[in-house]
């Protein structure tokens, strides 16, 4: 892990990160953003390659073979309404 989780939490990340479901989830957004927008898969890609590959840092990509750097999880009890502001969005 990259980032501080609790003691209490940490078990339960792992298992999460580690889940297959998870990965496959990871894996066919990833492909998906490939197929449809490929330029910005390689904006997610090339750093994360680039920071993955400085053994100084000692960083762990959350799921094989996916763009994406690092992953959210909520531990605890919220929830969040619909996103209608899109004007942080990256495409």
């Amino acid at each position: 892990m990259n980032f501080a989780v609790s003691e209490k939490n940490t078990p339960t990340l792992q298992a999460l990160l580690g889940a297959p479901e998870m990965e496959h989830i990871a894996g066919f957004i990833d492909y998906g953003i490939a197929a449809y927008f490929p330029k910005i898969h390689c904006l997610l890609t090339n750093p994360t390659e680039i920071l993955l590959d400085m053994g100084e840092l000692h960083l762990k990509q959350p799921f094989p073979n996916c763009c994406y750097a690092t992953s959210q999880l909520n531990f605890s009890r919220a929830s969040t309404d619909p996103h209608l502001d899109f004007i942080n969005t990256f495409f």
